[in-house]
Parts: structure tokens; C-alpha cells; sequence
């Protein structure tokens, strides 16, 4: 909340935020199909702190980084992509 509205005192009005995994610990999505509850609570959270400033959210759903929840993670768990 402290960042949005530091974001929100600056001007500013949008964001990025990962709207995936990025630390195993805190998991968004545990597996095809599988969401961790907790991880789109806090993804709730973040959503309505950033509507209460003003502020429009862009989520990044996957990227290209080896950590899990990006690209490689997707690529492992797909049935149908060729052994890598």
C-alpha cells in the first residue's frame, strides 16, 4: 500500500505488476490449472490498494525468465511441447 500511494503522491497512475510465480514460495499457479488461492488473494489485494489510489494495474500473466511461473515453467508442464 506504502508504494502505491508514494506511486499515486508522484503522479503516476499505472503500473506493472507479475500476476504470476516468481518465487515458490508464493505461488499463483501450482501446476495446469491449478491456482493457489492465497497467490489471487493477494493479486486481489493489489488490485483494489491500486483502485483506491487511482491507479490502473497491467499484469504480466508469464514472462521469459527461468524462475518458476515464466516461459520455461509453462514449457515443462505442457503434455504436447518436444522434450527440451
Amino acid at each position: 500500500t506504502r508504494q502505491l500511494q508514494t506511486a499515486a503522491a508522484s503522479g503516476l497512475n499505472v503500473v506493472r505488476a507479475w500476476a504470476h510465480t516468481i518465487d515458490s514460495r508464493f505461488p499463483v499457479l501450482k501446476g495446469p490449472g491449478q491456482y493457489d488461492e492465497n497467490g489471487l488473494k493477494a493479486l486481489d489485494f493489489l488490485l483494489s490498494e491500486a483502485n483506491k489510489y487511482g491507479i490502473r494495474v497491467i499484469l504480466s500473466f508469464v514472462d521469459n525468465w527461468k524462475y518458476p511461473g515464466g516461459a520455461d515453467q509453462m514449457i515443462d508442464w505442457s503434455e504436447t511441447s518436444p522434450e527440451r
